[in-house]
């Protein structure tokens, strides 16, 4: 059975399943996917895209200086992450036929 708690899928949870699913130990998958990570904000820095296929795209896009109450800010990075259709489809899809989540 797959631990996750009752809330939302945490870092920790990923890391617990992941440890379980291919018996690795929970320290080992640990250093794997936080390498991952770091790999992803470091190539994401240099202003690259991250495609992951069926997933999605992540990408840092910096927005226009702006004045919020007459204090001028400067140049506003934003990570944004843009998912691929293939899961749009399978996650409507599947909202539908279990009838989760009020959609329409």
């Amino acid at each position: 059975m797959l631990y996750q708690s009752h809330k939302c899928y945490t870092k920790a949870n990923i890391i617990y399943n992941i440890s379980k699913f291919t018996g690795l130990t929970v320290y080992e998958v640990s250093k794997i996917i936080n390498a991952l990570i770091d790999i992803f904000k470091e190539e994401m820095l240099k202003g690259k895209k991250i495609r992951l296929r069926d997933w999605g795209v992540m990408y840092i896009k910096t927005y226009k200086p702006t004045i919020y109450y007459g204090h001028p800010t400067g140049p506003r990075p934003r990570v944004v992450f843009e998912s691929a259709t293939k899961l749009k489809k399978k996650v409507f899809k599947d909202c539908l036929l279990n009838k989760k989540y009020d959609i329409l």
